[in-house]
């Protein structure tokens, strides 16, 4: 009998007028029930995918309906699938940890689903990690294999079985219940090494057949999803024992069935979850990565705080998150044209380039370091322009401190011994001396005119007052005073003193009206007596 429910379970209608109802089962995959009734416009109005089919004690969603016109009348084909089919839509886009038993995983994989966990034989603790988009439903398969057990479900309850079925000694042999048997081996896929080796087997349900199960009589021919059984066919050569990994049978006439036996169990998805994870579908994420038609490849790591982005229409960047605000910014983006900007540093044992532009460089920490900006200048040294030993403003202004000149030479327009107080600056093709209080005590200039005047200018706080020179054109030497005054002393070229621009002050001969002089010239001694003013000579005597 097929029961026709709503989705809140409650029954709707009894379906008796039904061809082919067959469900089948493999172990850990589909779980389907298909069956075909004629439509009365009264009973088949309720097969729709609104609503479900109880079936054998376990519900099915209906998901497929096709309607039909033959000569024998007007049927609807019914594609169901077990309700454990709604799990495809508890979506962890995320992917999913978890460390522990079966019973507290699988209870974590089924919050909020409706679905429950029964009985579990394995207590081992595993721990699963899937680092791409998956659901509740695949993710009990993947428990399944983890823990090394089989599923069983019942309507909203799903249990871990050590193995599902047992050894009850069944055999198929063909002339009694084997009906037909194909032979599969697939050397493309291992099993310990061998090819895998399978068999598709339609066999005689005796247990029915013979009315053992109607009867309530134990019968050697029954055989479910998981037992171990025994095939013997001398025609094609066949005497092994294997399991049932797969089983179909109708519902309404258990005469016929069909099982798959063989020396695996299928780990791969049935249709349904095999197209949503091997499948690269848009916008999902798997490992964190997601390919979609707006940012192009993405990977996003699981906190939000940091993700790349690459297409072709931008290039490449890699972005810094803000969670509070759901904002991201570029931390490195490279362009298409092979521009590359970087927020940070850019740490490297060697850059090569024809040009590199930036706000500022800083190599090393602390005082040994190396800087370099648009609004200072370069310095070594120190973190900070203003104290570095050595630096160079973007004027050109260098200082450097404890400066050391090997060899070779120094050229410049201005250079000096201090940036102030008593220092020496050589600027201009001439000398500067100043004092301690920063004032210009002394001057050498530069030879100017048409005779190539040297001199030696001295100072007193800054102001002029006096100055030694000497003419490339007569040799003499002159002693003069402040800046336009009368030459004072001068010497010629033959030794003579000439004290024409001088005051007496300490010559004078303006002492007393009576004086005498005495000259020491060698080692003779000569003395005057003239009185009044007057005038002395004297000249060598040889």
């Amino acid at each position: 009998m097929i029961k026709i429910l709503n989705s809140s379970n409650q029954t709707l209608a009894f379906l008796e007028n039904v061809t082919s109802p067959i469900i089948s089962e493999e172990l850990n995959r589909e779980y389907t029930f298909n069956f075909t009734t004629v439509i009365d416009n009264d009973k088949s109005n309720y097969v729709n995918y609104q609503n479900k089919v109880e079936v054998e004690d376990n519900y099915f969603n209906i998901v497929y309906t096709e309607e039909e016109r033959t000569t024998d009348g007007i049927f609807i084909n019914t594609t169901c699938e077990h309700v454990s089919y709604d799990l495809l839509s508890a979506n962890f886009t995320a992917g999913f940890t978890a460390t522990g038993q079966f019973s507290a995983t699988a209870t974590t994989v089924l919050s909020g689903t409706g679905f429950t966990v029964g009985t579990v034989e394995i207590t081992t603790s595993q721990t699963i990690s899937v680092n791409e988009s998956t659901n509740a439903r695949q993710l009990m398969m993947d428990l399944a294999a983890l823990y090394g057990g089989e599923l069983k479900w019942d309507k909203y309850q799903v249990s871990l079985l050590t193995r599902r079925g047992a050894d009850r000694g069944v055999q198929f042999r063909y002339r009694k219940n084997l009906v037909d048997a194909k032979r599969i081996t697939d050397n493309r896929t291992k099993v310990s090494g061998l090819p895998m080796i399978s068999y598709e087997i339609s066999v005689a349900e005796l247990e029915y057949e013979q009315g053992f199960i109607a009867a309530g009589v134990s019968s050697f021919e029954y055989y479910e999803l998981g037992d171990t059984v025994r095939v013997f066919d001398e025609d094609l050569n066949l005497d092994v024992s294997l399991r049932i990994v797969k089983e179909s049978h109708d519902v309404n006439q258990r005469m016929q069935g069909t099982v798959s036996i063989g020396n695996w169990v299928d780990d791969l998805a049935d249709t349904l979850t095999q197209i949503q994870t091997t499948s690269v579908s848009k916008d999902n994420v798997y490992n964190g990565c997601s390919i979609g038609p707006d940012l192009g490849f993405v990977a996003t790591r699981s906190d939000n705080k940091a993700r790349a982005i690459m297409n072709a229409t931008d290039g490449i960047k890699i972005q810094k998150g803000d969670t509070a605000t759901g904002t991201w910014t570029d931390a490195i983006y490279l362009d298409v044209s092979g521009n590359g900007t970087f927020s940070g540093f850019v740490l490297a044992s060697q850059i090569i380039g024809s040009s590199i532009l930036g706000g500022s460089i800083a190599i090393g920490t602390g005082s040994n370091t190396f800087n370099a900006n648009g609004t200072d200048g370069l310095w070594l040294g120190s973190t900070a322009f203003a104290t570095a030993p050595f630096r160079v403003s973007l004027a050109g202004l260098a200082e450097a401190t404890g400066l050391t000149v090997i060899s070779g030479s120094i050229t410049g327009s201005y250079i000096q011994s201090a940036v102030s107080g008593a220092r020496t600056v050589i600027h201009d093709d001439q000398i500067d001396f100043y004092d301690s209080g920063g004032n210009l005590s002394m001057t050498i200039p530069k030879m100017t005119g048409a005779n190539l005047e040297k001199r030696i200018i001295f100072y007193q706080e800054g102001t002029e007052r006096g100055s030694i020179s000497n003419t490339q054109a007569s040799n003499d030497l002159a002693i003069e005073g402040p800046a336009g005054s009368s030459v004072l002393i001068q010497m010629t070229e033959s030794g003579a003193l000439n004290f024409a621009g001088a005051s007496t002050s300490g010559l004078s001969t303006d002492i007393e009206p009576d004086h005498t002089h005495t000259v020491m010239i060698g080692t003779a001694s000569y003395t005057t007596s003239l009185s009044g003013q007057h005038s002395h000579n004297v000249d060598t005597i040889s």
